[in-house]
């Protein structure tokens, strides 16, 4: 399945230092799922002592990341 950042995600990561491996780590294999606002959905992995979360919503062939963020 094909991953799109939104400027913004792209931006948030640059800014947070989050690399594009973790944060499709965290897609593939997450330690935790939420349910967002409307249809968005959160997923969560740790790497270490921090833990990075990836908000996106799910198209039929590919995710949209909104945004990231460490939790």
């Amino acid at each position: 399945m094909e991953i799109v950042l939104t400027k913004h995600a792209k931006e948030r990561a640059k800014q947070r230092s989050i690399p594009l491996s973790w944060i499709k780590k965290t897609l593939e294999k997450p330690t935790a799922i939420a349910k967002g606002s409307e249809n968005k959905e959160i997923v969560f992995k740790e790497f270490g002592t921090r833990v990075v979360e990836v908000v996106f919503v799910k198209e039929v062939d590919k995710k949209i990341i909104i945004s990231v963020r460490w939790g």
